[in-house]
């Protein structure tokens, strides 16, 4: 009896090694793999990369080109500034912090898991969301964004809770984690702490008034210093900035024309990208509701208002990004990992040929899910990245006859009065080409008083919008990516 359950820990053992060595490989490859073969061409991972390299140019808050930045605060600046620091100046540095975070809160999300439900339902949420191809995309691990620091104290915090339930002494965790998850992101991390207390209350979950206290001291004690410190220094740029414009302007207004449809979120993203691993996690989520009331557990609960309060949330917002659902992730695959695993289980107490048959088919689909996300990400990951748009475009320009030429882009206006739209945080490498930039009102005056034959560069999906509200005559000279080349005749032509 002795040796048999010697065994049984020994196999339960080593089962968890090898399960934590599959996620940690996994998520080494997917994060870290040919990190900086893509070029820095993003509008906002760009604008960040040049925030951390001013980093230190002002005390408390991030800066580009002198100008003060006072939308986020300043702490994941300062980590990519210190990546910069100790790596040098370059892509793998800029990126290096975001997949770091990434890397981790996978690490966090597969023990989550794997205390809520199940290792094996732990580890398969985990490979759901490591191979899901939005992990990839502009503004997620492997980019220079700082947006997986957010799911990273989102995961943190939830991990710290969950811990909290059976040892109270993890509340210091908790506040600690929510603390640097808002001096990370600011605000998105109210509502973190919306559902963890919502949670807490709904369960009586509570620690002793001792811990409570050191708790509350302790999150205060790392968020209110430099809020205060700010407020002192720059007064009422830093409220307008911060507080009327970073979190306000977001709810109840469009910044820089980013808006959307009520369900943008579910239409145009989570559908589009997880495809029909998002209708399991529906499922899940109806199936997790209905679990946590029959039976008042705790895991389920916590699941479906992690997921449900921010969804309702962020779709309410008039501001919508589709990074901004990043938080919503890990609690729509835990539901739909739940369902998946509560279907299981109803399966295999049947032993008839006709469900063992459905049990094949069940699990099928569960490998093709997997298997197509692993397939989009390694793809991404493996192939060779695009030379950079601005070089090919440069080398394309190279062999035309050389015109006045003018760049259109129809984002530049949001800038106009905020930074000089300097193209080296802007699009990498746009300030080597002898090339002008407008926008709209710019390039109607560059029409009507112009006379010149010259070269426009437009995004191909403007071109009929142009055409149409000018006269001049527009001659298609060839293409660049997503970008149409013009020669526009003069007006003596």
């Amino acid at each position: 009896m002795q040796k048999h359950a010697s065994f049984c820990w020994m196999r339960a053992h080593w089962q968890m090694i090898l399960l934590w060595t599959l996620v940690v490989c996994a998520s080494s490859f997917v994060f870290f793999f040919r990190l900086n073969q893509a070029p820095v061409e993003s509008w906002d991972e760009g604008f960040y990369a040049l925030m951390a390299h001013d980093s230190g140019a002002h005390p408390l808050m991030p800066s580009i080109y002198g100008e003060l930045w006072f939308e986020k605060p300043p702490l994941g600046v300062w980590i990519m500034a210190s990546s910069f620091n100790i790596f040098g100046v370059n892509a793998w540095a800029l990126r290096l912090p975001s997949a770091l975070f990434a890397f981790v809160a996978m690490l966090l999300f597969f023990d989550l898991a794997r205390r809520c439900l199940n290792k094996w339902s732990g580890v398969l949420a985990t490979l759901f969301f490591v191979t899901s191809p939005v992990l990839i995309m502009t503004h997620m691990a492997r980019s220079g964004d700082m947006d997986t620091m957010l799911l990273f104290s989102s995961i943190g915090l939830m991990w710290t809770y969950v811990r909290a339930w059976k040892d109270e002494r993890w509340w210091l965790a908790v506040a600690a984690f929510l603390g640097v998850g808002f001096l990370l992101r600011g605000s998105p991390m109210l509502i973190q702490g919306f559902v963890l207390v919502l949670h807490a209350l709904i369960f009586r979950l509570h620690p002793s008034k001792k811990i409570f206290w050191l708790s509350l001291g302790l999150l205060a004690l790392l968020i209110l210093p430099w809020h205060i410190a700010a407020l002192i220094l720059y007064g009422r740029p830093f409220f307008d900035g911060y507080i009327l414009h970073g979190l306000l302007g977001r709810i109840d207004g469009v910044v820089e024309g980013h808006a959307g449809p009520w369900n943008f979120y579910d239409v145009g993203y989570l559908r589009w990208r997880l495809g029909s691993l998002a209708f399991v996690g529906y499922a899940g989520a109806f199936l997790a509701t209905s679990y946590a009331l029959r039976k008042r557990d705790k895991a389920t609960a916590l699941f479906v208002l992690w997921f449900l309060i921010p969804f309702v949330i962020l779709s309410c917002m008039q501001t919508k990004l589709y990074w901004y659902i990043m938080p919503v992730l890990p609690p729509l695959i835990l539901c739909g990992t739940f369902f998946l695993s509560q279907f299981a289980i109803r399966l295999v107490r049947e032993r008839t040929p006709v469900i063992r048959l459905v049990i094949i088919i069940f699990f099928g689909s569960i490998i093709s899910l997997i298997w197509r996300g692993c397939r989009v990400s390694f793809s991404t990951i493996l192939h060779p990245a695009p030379a950079p748009f601005v070089a090919t475009l440069a080398e394309n320009l190279s062999h035309r006859p050389a015109l006045p030429a003018v760049w259109y882009d129809p984002n530049l206006r949001f800038l106009l009065g905020r930074f000089e739209p300097r193209e080296e945080w802007y699009l990498n490498m746009r300030k080597n080409l002898d090339v002008g930039y407008v926008d709209r009102p710019a390039l109607s005056r560059w029409f009507d008083q112009d006379p010149r034959t010259f070269r426009l560069i437009l995004p191909t999906s403007e071109e009929a919008i142009i055409a149409s509200s000018t006269s001049r005559v527009l001659e298609v000279e060839g293409s660049v990516g997503s970008s149409t080349l013009l020669r526009v005749r003069g007006l003596s032509s």
